[in-house]
């Protein structure tokens, strides 16, 4: 009976780690129960029933692991498909920048496929409506895959003295240029897009490193964009 049941039950996800016990189980009943009947000379009666079980326990131990397997290549294909086209990152090695934080050199990357990041600036964008000092980053995503991608999966972080900088920043008045509506865009297949977005200073004399990475990304191919930014 256990290893009927647990023949049945071994192709049912996560249930099946618990049944793959119950297999062992069934396992060493139906061993014992061959060695029993075997000793008993006069009566085998219960001798098939035991070899029968056995052979459906060891077919049950077997279906785990081979449903195991097949279930993680199934959450892997579709982790993979889920997954957002690769980040490339548009500037070569590490790029300097002006006071002003714009950068002087960098080289656009010849990459055919994925989404090519190209940080433009970092740049003082006067104070917030609190009346703290803010920066605003500028970057562009180009979109070579053959789909429409969606810059909200993309995650820009600034850091100062190694700690993040918020980016919840409210003006008064926009700076120009910043777009408080360009995170929400999609880009074509081919396209280019503007990225803006604002973040508070802890001061306004220590460097500013950033980061460009995807949210979505659970392939582990695209390394984050970064760059750093003086301030004076």
């Amino acid at each position: 009976m256990v290893g009927i049941v647990s023949i049945v039950l071994c192709w049912v996800p996560i249930l099946n780690n618990i049944f793959i016990f119950i297999g062992i189980v069934g396992l060493g009943l139906g061993i014992a129960g061959i060695v029993i009947t075997k000793k008993k000379q006069a009566t085998r009666s219960g001798f098939g029933m035991a070899v029968a079980g056995t052979i459906l326990s060891i077919v049950a131990i077997i279906g785990v692991f081979a449903t195991q397997a097949l279930y993680v290549k199934a959450v892997d294909t579709a982790v993979n498909k889920l997954s957002s086209p690769s980040i490339t990152s548009a500037q070569s090695g590490s790029t300097d920048t002006s006071s002003t934080g714009s950068a002087q050199e960098s080289s656009d990357s010849s990459s055919d496929s994925g989404i090519v990041i190209h940080i433009e600036s970092l740049k003082p964008a006067g104070n917030d409506y609190e009346g703290k000092p803010t920066v605003m980053l500028t970057y562009t995503v180009t979109n070579n895959s053959d789909k429409n991608f969606s810059v909200m999966t993309l995650s820009a972080k600034a850091f100062q003295n190694g700690t993040s900088l918020g980016d919840f920043v409210i003006y008064r008045d926009n700076p120009e240029g910043y777009d408080t509506q360009s995170k929400m865009q999609d880009i074509q297949p081919g396209a280019t897009g503007t990225v803006t977005e604002a973040f508070n200073l802890q001061d306004e004399t220590t460097p500013v490193h950033v980061e460009i990475e995807d949210s979505f990304d659970f392939s582990g191919k695209s390394q984050p964009v970064t760059q750093d930014f003086p301030l004076q």
